[in-house]
């Protein structure tokens, strides 16, 4: 009868090892499907994330281009479009860096000291024309 309760007990220890792994088997799987289902959630939320904000980020990339391109037309144009002044302009500079020369620096520029000068005229039209 000793055999026939210790044999009993093994019996009865294994069966609760066999129903333990059992539990930690399902365990396992529950939870790897689990984590698995998480994963599939979080990247197609991430995915969607990122989808809105590559599309936000395209249209602000346009706007911000286009603008760039209606603000650089419009200075071009300003610019082109000024009128130049180019004996105040020469003035200036005579009175900022030329102030203890004998004769106005702009005096070298006249075409009737040019005529003095042996120079190709294209350089002499440049000269006097300023372009």
């Amino acid at each position: 009868m000793n055999q026939n309760i210790i044999e009993h007990l093994f019996n009865v220890e294994r069966e609760a090892a066999e129903l333990l792994l059992n539990a930690q088997t399902e365990y396992d799987k529950r939870v790897g499907k689990a984590r698995s289902n998480a994963d599939a959630k979080f990247k197609k939320a991430y995915e969607k994330i990122i989808n809105e904000n590559e599309s936000i980020y395209k249209k602000s990339l346009q706007q911000i281009k286009e603008n760039h391109s209606k603000e650089l037309d419009s200075f071009y144009s300003e610019v082109k479009n000024r009128v130049q002044n180019i004996h105040s302009f020469n003035d200036l500079l005579e009175k900022l860096f030329f102030k203890n020369l004998a004769f106005p620096l702009y005096d070298l520029f006249k075409p009737s000291f040019l005529d003095l000068i042996p120079v190709p005229e294209d350089f002499r039209l440049t000269l006097i024309s300023g372009r």
